[in-house]
């Protein structure tokens, strides 16, 4: 008689996930598309646009990272106030991560108006690519402003199951960026061309209304919301301890992650190969719409984990973590043959030369590959650990990877040997793979929950 290799409970706990995933990855999928479609009206201008335009996304990325470890390091807390239906507890999330992430977004925004070409030479000696991005980032760095509320809502979103709502939002963004950013960059409709500048006022523009936008549904969907926001002022002196204690190495965490890959492309940009460094561009830019789903399904395995620690059922979150661990092979098997798939056709779009072309593929190819292993790090570290307070463990195990293993890789064959982008990028992926069983090691342990709301840690 044929055994069913999974129970009744382990069939309802996936088709429950995945019904909290998909509205998650849909947001994915939408935001994903609108820096897809920005990088190929870009990639009709030519190299040094491509090049000068990753550079700005490169400190963009350092500087999203950093909001993100702010941001997913309350949503620890929000998602397990969540479970325990502690309505206060969550508007004050809201408010201490809304503030927080504005007072480093507004430093970067005044770096970036101040000083722009300072930011650019941080990738690449190149004056003309430093003159075409210095202008593009002042114009953009409004965004930093923006794209830091739409985290912060969209989080409030996700962690009270609501993450459907913000397709909305999402969506008219896209449409606007599109539709702003091609009349601009071309000069159509009457409007003189702007080149790389227009894409740049496409994106706060479309931002722009996004953020309204979700605004307006946080109010309509989630009645707690529109009352008691002064309750941040009430916060209880014993919190702050504890919120440190766990926020601070998901931002540390972040940082150091953001700056270790801001130094790869500044690696690559030490170069001297324009050329080379688009294919490099090219590749990161496809790859994000590749890791949709990996984004996704992190997303919705911190809020499950985060959900059954809140309501108390720790022995549970370790059972929803394996489960989750397993499955999330499965979904960078999914994520690479996505990649696979839109790679061939995506990379014709742009206005590269035949060589440029053929790197990009190859680096494709090894990409796909570490996709895999990726997926079981992101579900592992951003999903299940961050949620269940194991800061300490993701920080040192990123930390380790990148300025340990990757960076000197990457020194030593792209700098000291100057050898091909290929073996280059190859060497950059190491750390991915050892990461991986290491994370999985972690997830088996069954010594990572922590619940920081019970009435010990109340605020």
């Amino acid at each position: 008689m044929r055994r069913n290799i999974l129970s009744e409970e382990d069939k309802d706990f996936y088709k429950k996930f995945i019904r909290l995933a998909v509205p998650i990855i849909g947001l994915q999928v939408l935001s994903t598309s609108v820096n897809l479609i920005s990088s190929l009206m870009i990639g009709q201008l030519g190299e040094q646009s491509i090049v000068a335009v990753g550079f700005c996304n490169q400190f963009f990325q350092m500087f999203n990272l950093l909001i993100i470890g702010l941001v997913n390091g309350t949503a620890i807390f929000t998602a397990q106030y969540w479970g325990k239906k502690d309505f206060k507890g969550m508007r004050q999330m809201f408010l201490v991560s809304l503030i927080l992430t504005e007072i480093v977004a507004a430093g970067f925004f005044a770096i970036c108006q101040s000083d722009p070409q300072m930011v650019l030479r941080l990738f690449t000696d190149d004056e003309n690519i430093v003159f075409l991005g210095a202008g593009y980032l002042k114009i953009v760095s409004y965004n930093y402003l923006l794209s830091t509320a739409i985290n912060t809502c969209n989080i409030m979103l996700q962690c009270t199951e609501n993450a459907r709502f913000a397709l909305i939002s999402s969506i008219t963004s896209i449409v606007v960026d599109v539709v702003v950013s091609y009349s601009l960059i071309f000069g159509k409709w009457g409007i003189d061309p702007m080149g790389i500048y227009g894409a740049a006022y496409g994106i706060c523009i479309a931002k722009t209304i996004e953020l309204i936008l979700i605004i307006g549904i946080i109010i309509w969907r989630i009645p707690f919301m529109r009352k008691g926001l002064t309750d941040i002022i009430r916060l209880k002196r014993d919190f702050w301890p504890v919120y440190v204690k766990t926020v601070s190495p998901v931002v540390g965490n972040m940082l150091m992650y953001g700056v270790g890959t801001m130094l790869y492309s500044a690696i690559y940009g030490r170069t001297k190969d324009t050329d080379m460094v688009a294919a490099i561009n090219i590749m990161t830019t496809i790859g994000s719409v590749a890791k949709i789903f990996m984004t996704g399904a992190a997303v919705a395995a911190g809020v499950v984990v985060g959900r059954e620690i809140g309501a108390g059922k720790k022995e549970h979150a370790y059972v929803c973590g394996r489960r989750l661990n397993k499955l999330s092979p499965l979904i960078g098997i999914i994520c690479s043959l996505m990649f696979g798939i839109l790679t061939p056709f995506i990379v014709r779009l742009y206005n590269i030369t035949d060589e440029v072309r053929i790197v990009t593929l190859h680096l494709m190819i090894m990409l796909m590959i570490s996709v895999i292993f990726e997926t079981v790090n992101h579900v592992g570290l951003v999903g299940i650990l961050k949620s269940g307070g194991d800061s300490v463990f993701n920080f040192l195990v990123d930390t380790i990877g990148v300025w340990f293993i990757s960076l000197p890789l990457l020194y030593i064959s792209g700098i000291i040997l100057k050898m091909k982008i290929e073996y280059v990028y190859a060497a950059s992926l190491i750390e991915i793979v050892i990461k991986a069983f290491v994370v999985t090691y972690r997830i088996r342990q069954c010594r990572w929950a922590r619940n920081l709301v019970g009435t010990d840690k109340r605020i």
